[in-house]
């Protein structure tokens, strides 16, 4: 049935067309143009066109008109918006989305990293924010880090009891507390600024008004004399002439010291020969005087037999006299400083010129803390090396005395007198410097001839 029905809309499309076309056709024949629009025919619901019979449609089609497009009409009025209609029932879910991918992640560790990681998360280290990354599920250093570079030491300044001479850090500062001199520390040298925070001596104040009573004088120096060269104690100013030869002597320091000069003149020239004496009653011819006899004084250096620390001969008409140096002053002396850090002085000064009899020096106080060793070595300007020294490779409790070393020879002589020095180093066992232990204390006794002799007459 359904075939047929398909059959006979197809009969009728064919029919209606070839209706149409041939009335056009025909048209055409007879005036020779395409006929004009519009063109009338009948359509039923299912757009089938059929053309009218007797100048009308079948039942069940209606009349349509084909032509031309016409032109396009005004726009009509916008209607009114129609109700919103009732909601829909709700759909179905729809499918679950696909997983996101993870984010990185920052971390802390109170060091290295060394766990296993996510790719691309970052770990802080918090001893010294140094930062890594994730790579194949393992940390990597990037180079950087949130921590500022360390900054730069600050300058130190610091005291001493005299000139400074231990060692120290280029920048700081090093003030002499004995004259207020200051010091710069430039190579690891102390090396003198040439200021100090002592400023210039200030101006004698005006004397006094008179008081009521005035105060006793001091004793005025006297002079004195001695049959021989003075021995005997004396008080600073003093002068004492030897009767024996007329040389003059000063008190210094309450030892007489020669000052080099004489009230005796130069030997006399010989005398002339004597006049003869005239012819005496009953007695006989009188004989020609002797002629006279000089002094003369030579100078005798040290070793002499006569004289063993140096001096003069006198020799006149009763013989030869020996006025002899004798043994210069033995002075000793004994220095117990504390070394409070690492630096001390003495007030004592060694005199310029003076030989060297004896040194013996001790180390005592607890130097465990100097684990990588330590270092002390007593010294005195104008010296070169040190009149005692200790040496440890690590730290212990030491003690142990010490006789003076070879450094300084048998003798020495300085342009000037100066005070002896005590310096010392402790060390950690990877060699850097440590705070010297307090409480650790050497003890040094030194004995030695003053530069000055005093004169004996043998």
């Amino acid at each position: 049935m359904k075939s047929l029905t398909k059959k006979m809309r197809l009969l009728a499309i064919g029919a209606a067309a070839g209706l149409v076309l041939g009335l056009v056709g025909t048209a055409a024949a007879v005036t020779g143009n395409s006929p004009t629009a519009p063109y009338k025919a009948c359509s039923n619901a299912k757009s089938v066109l059929s053309v009218e019979v007797n100048g009308q449609c079948s039942v069940g089609t209606v009349l349509v008109t084909l032509g031309g497009k016409g032109a396009t009409g005004a726009t009509g009025k916008a209607g009114p918006a129609g109700k919103v209609g009732a909601a829909g029932i709700q759909g179905p879910p729809g499918p679950a989305g696909t997983k996101g991918t993870n984010g990185t992640s920052v971390v802390t560790s109170a060091g290295v990293p060394s766990d296993f990681c996510t790719n691309n998360d970052t770990d802080i280290d918090l001893t010294d924010g140094e930062v890594y990354t994730c790579e194949a599920n393992w940390w990597q250093d990037t180079g950087q880090s949130i921590s500022g570079a360390p900054g730069t030491s600050g300058s130190s300044v610091i005291t001493s009891a005299s000139l400074p001479s231990g060692s120290c850090t280029s920048g700081d500062t090093d003030i002499d507390l004995a004259n207020g001199e200051v010091y710069t520390c430039t190579a690891s040298s102390w090396v003198d600024s040439g200021k100090s925070l002592m400023g210039p001596a200030g101006t004698n104040g005006t004397n006094g008004t008179n008081g009521t009573n005035g105060t006793n004088g001091t004793n005025g120096s006297s002079v004195h004399t001695s049959a021989a060269a003075p021995s005997n104690s004396c008080t600073s100013g003093d002068t004492d002439i030897d009767l024996n030869n007329g040389e003059v002597y000063t008190c210094t320091a309450s030892a007489w010291v020669d000052s080099g000069k004489s009230l005796m003149g130069p030997a006399g020239t010989d005398g002339r020969n004597g006049t003869d004496g005239t012819n005496g009653t009953n007695g006989t011819n009188g004989t020609n005087g002797a002629n006279g006899i000089s002094v003369t004084t030579t100078q005798l250096p040290v070793g002499n037999s006569n004289c063993p620390y140096g001096g003069s001969a006198l020799t006149g008409a009763n013989g030869t006299t020996y006025v002899c140096d004798t043994a210069p002053p033995v002075e000793d002396v004994t220095w117990s400083p504390t070394i409070e850090g690492g630096l001390a002085d003495s007030t004592t000064e060694i005199e310029a010129g003076s030989t060297l009899q004896s040194l013996s020096a001790s180390l005592t106080g607890d130097l465990s803390s100097c684990t990588g060793g330590f270092f002390v070595g007593i010294s005195t300007n104008g010296i070169s090396g040190f009149l005692a020294s200790w040496s440890e490779p690590s730290g212990s409790d030491y003690s142990t005395p010490f006789a003076a070393n070879s450094d300084i020879g048998a003798s020495y002589s300085e342009s000037a007198t100066d005070p002896l020095y005590v310096s010392a180093s402790c060390e950690d066992s990877g060699d850097n410097p440590l705070p010297w232990p307090s409480g650790v204390q050497v003890t040094v006794t030194v004995q030695w001839t003053h530069a000055i002799p005093r004169r004996a007459i043998s």
